[in-house]
């Protein structure tokens, strides 16, 4: 309130340079418009003040004689004695504590004293009048009487001027659009205190009192632009998606440094003059919004029909060493609004198998629950009443005894119940919401009545949550194997600095340990097997760059992800309706088709480009095209690369390399290639086969009645 500048947007080139972004600076909302107290009416002003706080000008913050009335009704069981200066009003509206204890309202009186201290009447009012919620979606008077008046605060008359200070006490219950008839018994009582305490003159108050008023309607204005700006946005007009998220997040982090509610800390970003340090790459934030508002391109991707109802689709793409959102997309199309509902970082969906990496096999792998060669029967876990079995694996078949990097490669729903069935349900939910930050996984959550749950087996293993998760937080968990185990939560807004380049706001990196490295680098070549052999295989940028990720398909089909990495970007995309709904009309998986096409265009300067500078040995493709050869780079010097037989998990012998299907003269080579840790990995060797004497006559284990030229050894 002090300052009233506009905050600016800049981005950190990653060597501390600030570049401003000059067409995404920020203003104020025409429900968030902020006045002088020199436009402000002084009508407006006594009105406030003859019923709220008659002795503003007199007290030093705290009416003494006002405090003693409540506290006696207080302690005779009243608690709506009230009491509450203007200067302790604003206190509660700005910090959002509203609790009526005691304990607050000590706190509060302290608050005030010290408040009056240090700001003058005329600057507590002012923020007073700007923060107030007035109904209708309005904070502040500006944006009150544009609602209703259709005109700047300044132009009001008496009478209006009564109607907005009669909302205040209870905005629900005195709107004058909704409720016209309470509206004029609240201002009336005003227009009374007003005369009584000669703010007004008896013939002002006969021409207001029982007057009709005049509401607003855009509609039938003769100036249905007469409105206080565009939605809030940039000077052009429009904030891009990234900018937007950077709204958000740095309303939170201005929350947190004032101890301010969501209301002031928006006031103060739009009215502050701060610098917003982001950590934005110009050229990514490019490409993705090119990408992604071209909806031909997109349609031809993901094999739209023409007619259909187009799903939405969201993009966050990551620095692969520290989370630093480099660009996000919240939606498809052309953006023409700011703040408009961000997909990207404000829609939680179900994830489906995307998330097993996280809730599953990264913690199962640390704890050594599990390595890349352990067995697991892949067979129904548990059976219904009717025999049906559960989990059911797309496609539904059940393939018997079942290496971890099969179950993770061709996403085998039963193999990820059993591990974490293995792992315990709560250290899989603790793992996600201590160590990689999940903020929307329930504990014995209570909606409107009803218990919700997370601690379960579909929630966790299968990605059935209760809420979901954001693209933002499921693309965020990855970068626990982009960067050697740590965890980096993801953030847009790197430092918020004053108009005098001070630091208000050191949005330090959050990380946590929750992979060794060699883990860490053991799920990387997992997930890279899931792109080369698995659900992912259809991903062409593996042909260009090492690639990993990891598919996720809703039970209803409702949503598609996917979230993949290479060593240069991390990113991960959703896909599917606003309104939940099958994406039957679509075939493969439209999320990794989107995410390929536009981490190609990424990549294309980086690796399509043989310029050999970032030191990698180059080849040429088919196309003539030089790629690096960064396939080796990725396995941590510490892990250990062995052979493991597919059926047992142990160390391959001889014997695994050449194994007979019983009944038939086919063999195949059971041996595997496997990574693994020192203290986690096959001691023992392979012995479930075995060498048998076979009767090629009959294809059956050999009997004293075969002829001996029928004998096999097999």
């Amino acid at each position: 309130s002090e300052q009233k500048r506009t905050s600016q947007i800049f981005v950190d080139d990653g060597m501390g340079n600030l570049s401003e972004l000059e067409d995404q600076k920020l203003y104020m909302s025409e429900n968030r418009v902020y006045v002088d107290y020199e436009d402000i009416p002084q009508n407006l002003i006594d009105a406030y003040i003859s019923t709220e706080d008659k002795r503003f000008y007199d007290h030093n913050g705290v009416d003494w004689l006002r405090t003693i009335k409540a506290t006696v009704y207080y302690a005779l069981g009243n608690s709506a004695g009230g009491g509450s200066t203007l200067t302790q009003q604003l206190i509660k509206n700005a910090t959002g504590n509203n609790d009526n204890t005691p304990q607050r309202k000590i706190g509060e009186i302290f608050q005030a004293l010290n408040l009056e201290k240090n700001y003058s009447k005329e600057q507590i009012l002012e923020m007073y009048l700007n923060t107030i919620y007035l109904s209708q979606g309005c904070y502040g008077v500006q944006s009150a009487s544009y609602t209703y008046f259709g005109k700047p605060v300044k132009e009001l008359n008496l009478l209006e001027c009564a109607a907005i200070a009669s909302i205040t006490q209870n905005p629900s219950k005195w709107d004058p659009k909704l409720h016209p008839e309470n509206n004029i018994i609240r201002r009336n009582s005003i227009l009374e205190n007003m005369l009584e305490q000669g703010k007004i003159t008896k013939a002002e108050f006969d021409s207001a009192y029982n007057a009709e008023l005049t509401i607003y309607d855009p509609e039938e204005s003769e100036d249905p632009d007469n409105d206080p700006g565009e939605s809030s946005g940039s000077a052009t007009g429009v904030n891009s998606w990234y900018v937007d998220a950077v709204i958000e997040d740095a309303i939170e982090l201005l929350m947190e440094r004032y101890e301010v509610n969501y209301n002031v800390g928006e006031q103060m970003l739009y009215t502050g003059g701060f610098r917003i340090v982001t950590a934005m790459d110009p050229k990514v934030q490019q490409v993705l919004e090119e990408v992604f508002t071209d909806t031909d391109i997109i349609d031809e991707i993901i094999g739209a029909s023409p007619g259909m109802v187009k799903p939405q689709s969201a993009i966050v793409v990551l620095d692969t060493k520290n989370g630093n959102i480099l660009g996000l997309v919240g939606g498809r199309g052309e953006k023409y609004k700011s703040r408009l509902f961000n997909f990207a970082t404000q829609a939680h969906r179900q994830t489906g198998s995307a998330m097993k990496p996280l809730s599953v096999y990264g913690p199962a792998l640390e704890s050594g629950i599990i390595n890349y060669a352990t067995v697991f029967d892949d067979s129904p876990y548990s059976y219904d009443d009717e025999g049906n079995g559960w989990p059911k694996n797309s496609p539904a078949v059940y393939r018997g005894l079942t290496p971890v990097i099969t179950g993770i490669t061709n996403s085998v729903n039963t193999m990820a119940v059993k591990i974490l069935d293995r792992l315990g349900i709560e250290n899989s939910f603790n793992f996600l919401t201590e160590k990689m930050h999940i903020t929307t996984l329930y504990r014995n959550k209570v909606i409107n009545g009803s218990v919700y749950n997370d601690l379960s087996l579909p929630a966790l293993a299968l990605g059935g949550m209760t809420e979901g998760v954001s693209v933002r937080e499921l693309a965020g968990g990855f970068t626990t194997f982009t960067n050697e185990g740590v965890y980096c939560q993801p953030r847009t807004v790197l430092k918020i600095l004053d108009s005098k380049g001070n630091t208000v706001v050191d949005n330090a990196l959050l990380t946590e340990e929750c992979l060794s490295r060699e883990n860490a680098s053991i799920m990387t070549k997992m997930m890279n097997n899931v792109v080369v052999n698995g659900t992912g295989s259809s991903i062409k940028l593996k042909n260009y760059v090492f690639t990993a990720g990891k598919t996720g398909t809703t039970t209803k089909n409702n949503d598609k992800w996917f979230v993949g990495y290479t060593p240069y970007y991390l990113g991960g995309v959703w896909f599917g309706y606003e309104r939940a709904q099958s994406l039957g009309g679509f075939s493969g998986n439209p999320a990794m088709k989107i995410w390929d096409y536009a981490m190609t265009k990424l990549h294309e300067e980086l690796v399509f480009t043989p310029d050999g500078e970032d030191g990698f040995d180059y080849q040429t493709d088919r196309q003539g095209n030089a790629i690096p050869k960064i396939y080796s780079d990725v396995i941590d010097p510490g892990v250990l690369t062995l052979q493991f037989c597919q059926t047992c998990g142990k160390l391959a012998t001889e014997k695994c390399k050449k194994v007979y299907r019983y009944g038939t003269s086919n063999t195949q080579n059971m041996t595997a290639t496997g990574y693994f840790t020192a203290d986690n990995m096959p001691t023992e060797s392979c012995t479930c086969h075995v060498e048998v004497t076979f009767c090629t006559a009959g294809n059956h284990l050999a009997s004293e009645a075969c002829p001996e030229e029928y004998l096999k050894k097999r």
